[in-house]
């Protein structure tokens, strides 16, 4: 067994796409969440962007954009592009403004350009107060939710009359500027909000079968309990603090899932 270790992300080449619609408001968010290698390490941070057209919208993460970007580069210059990987984000939410219907593609982690895509993702229930503030220029509401098995707090703005956010906390009648979770171990804190005239893309990916909700959640459960069975014995895998070992059956991955239900 190999302590502290995690999944990482292989660079994927994102070449080849079929564009959804042209973002006309882009925003940019920092996203933090807690570190998978150890709990007590501080927590880490991704900018996520947010591109939102008159029809769609998609929500990834800048961070992993960028190694992707990197790795299709060098693979079309020279046929291939070296020990790519990365621990950024891996969740990626498209959405149709019109149906308020969300689809999340999961990046696999450990196997270059796979998806696990689940469509119909429910959106939150609000709860809206009386408790204003201003941010980013912008005077924003509070509300409230329980959502994926958590508590959450978000800001928004009715000056920016689009019934989106990051991630999928939809279905407010203004874009979601902030959103914490309650413990403080997960938020959406936005940087940037701009106009913007560029493509909503969605990438080629091999996907399987689409999954529900549910199924998505003990997939993702036995990869972290089980990844000797789900990836592998031959796979190689970075143990931080440790030298690089192999899989054995008794290893697993500690993970502190954004969502719970």
């Amino acid at each position: 067994m190999i302590n502290d270790s995690e999944l990482v992300t292989f660079g994927s080449d994102i070449s080849a796409y079929d564009t959804l619609d042209t973002a006309r408001y882009m925003a940019t968010y920092d996203f933090t969440y807690p570190s998978n290698v150890r709990f007590s390490d501080p927590p880490l941070t991704d900018r996520m962007t947010l591109e939102i057209g008159n029809r769609k919208t998609a929500f990834y993460s800048l961070d992993l954009f960028k190694d992707d970007s990197l790795y299709t580069y060098r693979w079309r210059q020279s046929g291939r592009a070296g020990n790519f990987n990365s621990n950024h984000v891996r969740f990626l939410v498209y959405g149709d403004r019109q149906s308020q219907e969300l689809e999340v593609q999961q990046r696999m982690p450990m196997q270059s350009g796979r998806v696990v895509t689940i469509p119909g993702e429910a959106i939150p229930q609000w709860t809206i107060d009386t408790l204003a503030c201003e941010m980013l220029g912008y005077r924003c509401l509070r509300a409230t939710t329980y959502y994926g098995g958590r508590d959450w707090t978000v800001w928004f703005t009715l000056e920016i009359p689009f019934s989106v956010g990051p991630w999928k906390l939809w279905g407010l009648p203004g874009l979601v500027l902030r959103a914490e979770e309650v413990q403080g171990m997960f938020s959406f804190i936005c940087t940037s909000v701009m106009v913007a005239e560029r493509p909503i893309r969605r990438y080629r990916w091999r996907s399987g079968k689409p999954i529900d909700h549910d199924a998505w959640l003990k997939l993702e459960e036995r990869m972290h309990r089980s990844p000797y069975a789900m990836f592998g014995q031959d796979t190689q895998i970075v143990s931080i603090g440790n030298s690089p070992g192999f899989m054995d059956e008794n290893w697993e991955v500690p993970y502190c899932p954004l969502e719970l239900e």
